[in-house]
């Protein structure tokens, strides 16, 4: 509704007021006569308020008194109009009214003249007398006198050279040393690549198929265990007894990473061990064991994962383990196959060899090399490709 100003003279509080509303203006005040007037016309009706006005403004009859009595003759006297004595108060108390509001404005905005006037002339008095004021001149500021430095010693500087030359005398020693090892390993891992080189090269070693003592040849072809261990016609229909003794050392089939353990390979190995066993009327278990390495892997889970490329750094590696094996559920890890021929097996022979699977999961026959900066996928995998392996045992019966 307006804006009152932080500054404001004493005079003009009253007409910022009444320019916000805050307080009502006495100069728009009416006067009682035309206010009740006002309030009358509102209340009476129409008809009726001009009915009293007519009977107000009706001319009162002459009267002895009111005609003069000096009238000359042939003169006809005048009628007198007397209005009523209320309205005639109620008029001069409002014109009583108006006058002293007048007055009473007029000499306010006579002060507020009066005061704005002298200000503005104490204001212009006040900068005349600044601007007309003599100014003193300030005094004169001596310059001071330059000051020599004092003399700088020597013996700091020799110190600084001296702390500054020795850690710069202990880090190339150490540099040269730095040097001279990384030569040394620079020779080691160029040593450990050919070797790698010429280990992944060289073909796995030919299978070695281990039975009791009893059963087994003296050689380790699969043929000469089948062939030698034939009884002799006199005792051909009789019944070989159980072997004596403890079952020979375990017979190694290494499992490349992404084919099921009990399958393949491994499935021909069974067959090789069983028949000459079956042959010979053995009655026990024939027990497989597999064993799962851990790969350097390249790839990624969504389009699968491969052995990563032997020069790799073994720090690439996307993953290290073996998540083929891993998805395996016990009934994934035999083919169709090899379940068919331990079951055939075991009918033929009405339950005298049995075949066993286990899982010896993470036992790692071979350990694996440290993993340093210098390491590579290649090395690591060849220890892999040799853990990850079914072990084939033969355990006579009681």
């Amino acid at each position: 509704i307006g804006v009152l100003p932080k500054t404001v003279r004493p005079v003009d509080v009253s007409r910022v007021l009444y320019q916000l509303h805050l307080l009502p203006d006495r100069r728009q005040q009416r006067s009682a006569l035309f206010d009740r007037a006002a309030n009358a016309a509102q209340a009476v009706p129409a008809a009726a308020f001009a009915a009293a006005v007519a009977e107000a403004a009706a001319p009162v009859a002459p009267t002895a008194s009111a005609m003069a009595p000096e009238a000359p003759a042939g003169q006809s006297a005048q009628a007198t109009w007397a209005a009523p004595p209320i309205a005639i108060s109620e008029l001069n108390a409002s014109l009583r009214q108006s006058v002293q509001q007048l007055v009473k404005d007029q000499l306010a905005e006579q002060r507020r003249f009066l005061l704005a006037t002298f200000e503005a002339f104490a204001r212009r008095l006040v900068s005349e007398m600044k601007e007309s004021a003599p100014r003193t001149a300030a005094a004169p500021v001596a310059e001071p006198l330059p000051i020599e430095p004092p003399a700088r010693p020597l013996w700091p500087v020799a110190l600084t050279a001296l702390v500054a030359v020795a850690p710069a005398l202990v880090l190339g020693a150490l540099y040269w040393k730095a040097l001279d090892e990384n030569r040394q390993v620079g020779r080691e891992l160029a040593g450990l690549k050919a070797a790698v080189q010429k280990l992944a090269e060289t073909p796995p070693p030919a299978p070695v198929y281990d039975l009791p003592p009893a059963l087994a040849p003296t050689t380790s072809s699969p043929d000469a265990a089948a062939n030698a261990g034939a009884p002799a016609p006199a005792a051909a229909g009789a019944k070989a007894a159980p072997p004596a003794g403890p079952a020979a050392p375990a017979s190694v089939e290494y499992v490349p990473y992404g084919e099921t353990p009990f399958a393949n390979s491994r499935l021909e190995r069974l067959r090789s061990i069983a028949a000459p066993l079956e042959a010979k009327h053995f009655r026990g278990r024939i027990l497989l064991e597999s064993y799962v390495g851990d790969f350097c892997l390249a790839g990624n889970p969504a389009e699968g994962f491969t052995v990563a490329d032997p020069a790799l750094p073994f720090q690439k590696c996307e993953i290290v383990g073996n998540p083929f094996d891993d998805s395996l559920s016990p009934a994934q890890r035999q083919s169709v196959d090899f379940a068919n021929f331990v079951a055939s097996l075991r009918q033929r022979s009405g339950g005298a060899i049995v075949v066993e699977t286990q899982s010896a999961g993470r036992r790692n026959p071979v350990a694996y090399p440290e993993q340093a900066e210098t390491s590579t996928a290649g090395a690591w995998n060849t220890i892999a490709a040799q853990n990850n392996r079914v072990e084939f045992r033969v355990v006579p019966a009681d």
